[in-house]
């Protein structure tokens, strides 16, 4: 296993629309963190990744959010009973992601912010 990381990232000034049609678990834009805070490799306590995201305009940030991936579930509805699971949102920083500054985005007509 090597270690991977992405550093010092910013993110900025960008119009997202209409994304993750066909995706569950998912955000307009995603961090994921590596799991392991030993893989950070930048010498800081955890993972902390200073990766930067501000100024952006994210809208309709769908996706299919149903635990089977074929139906579409807007704000945690609209597939059938128990598969609309809600894990859509505008920004989305997962597994273990730490250490991101989030500002100055306009998010809106997204399942979560």
């Amino acid at each position: 296993y090597t270690t991977q990381n992405s550093l010092d990232n910013v993110f900025e000034f960008n119009i997202l629309a209409d994304t993750n049609r066909l995706t569950t678990d998912t955000g307009a834009i995603e961090m994921l963190g590596s799991g392991n805070p030993g893989l950070c490799g930048n010498g800081s306590a955890g993972w902390f990744t200073n990766n930067t995201v501000r100024f952006n305009n994210i809208s309709h940030t769908v996706g299919s959010s149903s635990s089977d991936g074929s139906h579409v579930c807007v704000h945690g509805a609209g597939g059938p009973p128990g598969s609309c699971r809600g894990l859509v949102w505008g920004v989305y920083l997962d597994g273990g992601m730490s250490g991101a500054t989030v500002h100055g985005n306009v998010i809106g007509a997204t399942l979560h912010g």
